[in-house]
């Protein structure tokens, strides 16, 4: 890192941005020493990122969130449930990513968005015959249970308040960094009269 600021020139740089892995903590405060006038920050996205697997590490999320994962696993993994679901709603279910956090919530919000077709779907005649004469009954039995369960709806509303603002703000921060045109960042680049 020191490397790359000496290459653009220390006097142009005030701020280094990385994750906040132990190492890039470490990198940020050999920048700091180096150059009194930089300092180093961890990544927004990355430290709410860090926030929500936390959260979704207590024990009623967890819950909350594997059930989601189910339900949307089983619907999207047979050709005949995913297309009985499209006929009842324009939006698709959501997988959550391997590596963001986030987006295990952002799968729960789309759950919450599409419950009233998840509702119409396991009760319609053909999610039935078809459910009855598959070999995975029993799983497509859990789904419907857990579709319909008030209880579990509720659950789901109690997450969703707790952390909708938090991934909200990393989709938002994750999104404005992938957009990020090389004019805009050019502009965080301090002028080269600049002292501290």
């Amino acid at each position: 890192m020191i490397d790359c600021i000496r290459e653009v020139g220390a006097d142009r740089v005030i701020q280094v941005v990385t994750n906040s892995a132990a190492v890039c903590k470490a990198a940020g405060r050999l920048v700091e020493q180096e150059f009194f006038w930089i300092t180093w920050t961890p990544c927004t996205p990355h430290c709410l990122d860090l926030l929500l697997e936390d959260v979704g590490k207590l024990p009623w999320v967890a819950e909350v969130v594997a059930k989601v994962k189910a339900v949307v696993k089983f619907i999207t993994n047979h050709h005949r449930s995913q297309a009985l679901f499209r006929g009842k709603s324009a939006l698709d279910l959501l997988k959550p990513g391997d590596t963001r956090f986030a987006t295990n919530f952002i799968m729960l919000d789309r759950m919450l968005e599409v419950r009233e077709a998840l509702q119409e779907l396991v009760v319609d005649r053909e999610w039935r015959e078809w459910n009855g004469k598959s070999n995975h009954l029993d799983d497509g039995d859990e789904v419907r249970d857990c579709v319909l369960r008030s209880g579990f709806w509720k659950n789901l509303e109690e997450v969703l308040a707790l952390t909708k603002g938090w991934w909200l703000c990393c989709e938002s921060a994750i999104r404005g960094c992938q957009s990020q045109e090389r004019s805009t960042w050019q502009c965080l680049i301090a002028d080269r009269n600049w002292r501290p």
